[in-house]
């Protein structure tokens, strides 16, 4: 686009330049110019006299000029557009590592370390964690206790239930003999006292057993399971890891610090906390970046709209023409505009 023309430009520039040297070093006629080089110096930036048609720049006039050459290469350059950008990053390029609870850090990592998914940036040491493990482990208690209590009163109703069969049978029993032989009437009356004393029994445990349904089912296990998703979160281990046990002790119990891990790989950012610094909650310990996750971001003309199309293919080349290489990349239009 406006390449060509600056280069035309520095060109011109450059051949002015050259005869003007030229013609401040060369004889003004039969009287000189007044100075000499002296015996058998040659003239400064002497070279070859160029075939005709080409012109020399030689190194001073290239160097006061600025001049830099890159290697000439086959392509074609037909309805090429070149706009200037500049690489950002992306939005997921950045993760941000705050601490979840006051406490003191313990880091792990120093500044544009590079880093795996699953290493570990720093460990917190925090009196908020040791109380959420004392408070899942009464939670943990309760629940067992409440599940105990459930399968004590099932076992109790399951029993109370076969005694009021039995004695039921019985009482049947009784009366048909009663009304076959006659007599038996204390019988009669016994088991029919012990069946009632054995249904408000049966009564009683049932309704204990819903009340360690209840407790077992509901209000213990829904504390618990918000206690744990607390710890999941806090750690970043699933239930099942939490509730391995190692010499009868469970692993969130055996846990004294929190230890947080990369995500995803990536360069530790300079801003990093000290390492053994108190740190409130959610203050920022540390930023991983990830050095791919950058895109390149141009600026063209509303003239060149036409011209530009979703989804057409690019490629991304350095400013500076001694730079070879370059980035394949899909073109994005941008619904933002600049109204200057």
């Amino acid at each position: 686009m406006n390449h060509p023309r600056i280069s035309t430009i520095r060109l011109a520039i450059a051949a002015s330049a050259t005869l003007l040297l030229v013609a401040g070093c060369g004889d003004h006629g039969p009287e000189g110019h007044g100075h000499s080089h002296g015996p058998g110096a040659p003239a400064p930036d002497a070279a070859v006299p160029a075939p005709p048609g080409v012109l020399a720049v030689t190194p001073t006039v290239q160097q006061n000029l600025g001049l830099t050459w890159a290697t000439a290469s086959y392509r074609v350059v037909h309805g090429v557009l070149r706009v200037p950008g500049r690489f950002v990053a992306e939005p997921d390029a950045k993760r941000v590592y705050a601490a979840p609870l006051a406490g003191r850090a313990e880091v792990q990592v120093r500044p544009y370390q590079r880093i795996a998914a699953g290493e570990a940036l720093y460990r917190l040491h925090a009196p908020d964690w040791t109380r959420l493990q004392r408070e899942l482990a009464e939670a943990s208690s309760a629940l067992a206790q409440a599940t105990d209590r459930r399968s004590s009163s099932a076992a109790q109703v399951h029993a109370l239930e076969a005694a009021v069969e039995l004695w039921r049978n019985r009482l049947a029993t009784l009366e048909r003999l009663g009304s076959e032989l006659g007599g038996r009437a204390g019988e009669r009356a016994e088991a029919s006292g012990r069946l009632a004393d054995l249904a408000v029994s049966l009564a009683t445990a049932r309704r204990e057993q819903a009340d360690a349904e209840r407790e077992a089912g509901g209000q213990a296990a829904l504390r618990v399971s918000l206690l744990f998703r607390q710890v999941t979160q806090l750690t970043g281990q699933d239930e099942a890891q939490l509730t391995a046990v190692t010499d009868g002790v469970p692993h969130w119990a055996s846990i004294g610090a929190i230890t947080v891990m990369a995500s995803r790989a990536g360069v530790v950012a300079a801003d990093l906390a000290s390492d053994g610094r108190w740190l409130e909650a959610q203050e920022v310990v540390c930023t991983v970046i990830d050095p791919a996750g950058v895109r390149l971001e141009a600026d063209g003309l509303q003239a060149d709209l036409p011209r530009l199309r979703e989804g057409q293919a690019a490629r991304i080349v350095a400013g500076d023409p001694g730079v070879a290489g370059s980035l394949e990349a899909v073109l994005v239009i941008g619904p933002e505009a600049d109204a200057a």
